[in-house]
């Protein structure tokens, strides 16, 4: 989101003051055609997952803390 105050300072700061209201028009504009554009690039992410309810895909821990029944014995 765009604040009125960090357009004027940015403004300002590179020498476009009192043109605020072409910057946030330009700013707009890029928002307006990036938004939808991310919208459909997740929604047809979204849809190529076969299983909502699948599990991550994150590995489980093998390995527990030593003297544990989870504990793999060291490789000789």
């Amino acid at each position: 989101m765009m604040s009125p105050q960090n357009l004027a300072v940015g403004a300002a700061a590179v020498g476009l003051a009192g043109r605020e209201g072409e910057i946030l028009r330009r700013v707009l504009v890029a928002s307006a055609v990036l938004v939808p554009a991310l919208c459909l690039l997740v929604s047809s992410t979204r849809r190529s997952t076969p299983d909502p309810r699948a599990r991550c895909c994150c590995p489980t821990p093998v390995a527990g803390p030593p003297g544990t029944s989870r504990s793999r014995p060291r490789p000789v």
